[in-house]
């Protein structure tokens, strides 16, 4: 046992040295390609910066499942090619905390008085929807823009971390998740690894809490509440809302709210 754990500690620092490394040298194409087939997204790199021109209304179809209507807006989203890892979390706002490849926002997994919104609201068909401002974002790993493949890159948190579909490279279901849905590892986008999320079928969905650097500029821009715990709706457990699911959160469960493909 004692081997075991002195390796782990001794991979841990080159793994965040890995999260150091330029992303640009590594990953600008095959980031870019996440987004290929999507005509309502614009992406593109400009000086270490990975920009995202987005009406924040998807290419698929929606159905009316509340009183809103989405509605097409004009988002400049950018984010750094090389996020700055913070050992402190930051809580997310209330609003969008990041968007999709296919120029959808998510938000958090909260509804507006502090309750599991997968397991309070009411979902479309691809499991998003709109809010009063009709702006449409998912709560929960959005169901169709999945493919099925392993390490699928879907998105990326505005604090530039990009956000992995269920599984790793190699067909696994990470077991070392973090209190924000995240772990250090390699991917096809990183081969030399970075911090990145995964989507689950539990609490919290998608990201629970932000590991990074927040990029403020995109919050702004698309009318979130901010991060911290300014933004973050009253609960139980003192502005987190709903506690996160335990060491088995990302158990092998159906998803709430619609089928995943």
């Amino acid at each position: 046992m004692k081997p075991r754990i002195l390796l782990s500690l001794l991979a841990l620092p080159a793994l965040v040295a890995a999260t150091a490394a330029p992303a640009l040298a590594q990953s600008e194409f095959n980031i870019l390609d996440a987004f290929a087939g999507h005509d309502n997204v614009n992406a593109y790199v400009e000086g270490g910066v990975l920009v995202i021109e987005t009406t924040g209304l998807p290419d698929h179809a929606t159905q009316q499942v509340n009183p809103n209507t989405p509605r097409a807006a004009d988002y400049v989203l950018e984010l750094p090619l090389d996020p700055v890892y913070l050992a402190a979390t930051t809580p997310t706002g209330m609003g969008a905390i990041g968007v999709m490849v296919n120029g959808v926002l998510f938000y958090n997994p909260y509804t507006a008085d502090g309750m599991d919104a997968v397991e309070q609201e009411i979902f479309d068909n691809c499991l998003g929807h709109a809010d009063q401002f009709g702006r449409y974002h998912y709560h929960q790993a959005p169901g169709c823009l999945l493919d099925g493949t392993d390490a699928q890159l879907i998105g990326f948190a505005f604090d530039g971390f990009p956000l992995y579909s269920y599984t790793d490279a190699d067909g696994s279901w990470p077991a070392d998740l973090d209190e924000c849905n995240g772990h250090f590892g390699v991917t096809p986008e990183y081969p030399q690894g970075i911090y990145h999320y995964h989507v689950t079928d539990t609490f919290p969905y998608l990201i629970g809490c932000y590991h990074g650097e927040v990029q403020l500029k995109n919050v702004q821009e698309t009318g979130g509440a901010g991060a911290g715990t300014a933004g973050a709706p009253a609960g139980p457990q003192g502005g987190q809302g709903v506690p996160p699911a335990g060491p088995g959160g990302n158990a092998h469960q159906p998803p709430r709210g619609g089928p995943r493909p």
